[in-house]
């Protein structure tokens, strides 16, 4: 039994190396993304922005939805200039974007909630 059980603990492994990818291969996550327009949703769950970083074009609206039961704001830190009010579950903040550029934005409430945005032509 014990031989049988180190056999396909053996074979598993082969499996599983074998299904792994090449390390010196990029993923999806080292393509650069692809702009969004129109709309754009940012969660706040967490005590995190949901995603952390989008890109979009010159003249998309970024909304953020506060998704948990903890009061948040969205302040901008570089890049643009917004500041929303204190806003709790389910509430919202909008801003649409004016210029080309990188914006760095923060909950202040939360130390270490920051997210970015990245504005392309």
């Amino acid at each position: 039994m014990p031989r049988v059980l180190l056999s396909l603990a053996l074979v598993s492994c082969l499996a599983l190396t074998a299904c792994g990818g090449d390390s010196d291969s990029s993923s999806s996550s080292d393509a650069p993304a692809t702009p969004q327009t129109g709309t754009v949703d940012v969660g706040m769950n967490r005590l995190e922005f949901d995603p952390v970083d989008v890109t979009v074009k010159t003249g998309a609206k970024i909304v953020w939805t506060n998704l948990e039961n903890v009061p948040h704001d969205v302040t901008a830190e570089e890049g643009a200039e917004f500041k929303s009010k204190v806003f709790g579950q389910d509430e919202t903040f909008e801003y649409t974007t004016e210029k080309a550029g990188e914006i760095a934005y923060t909950c202040t409430l939360h130390p270490g909630m920051d997210g970015a945005i990245t504005v392309v032509d």
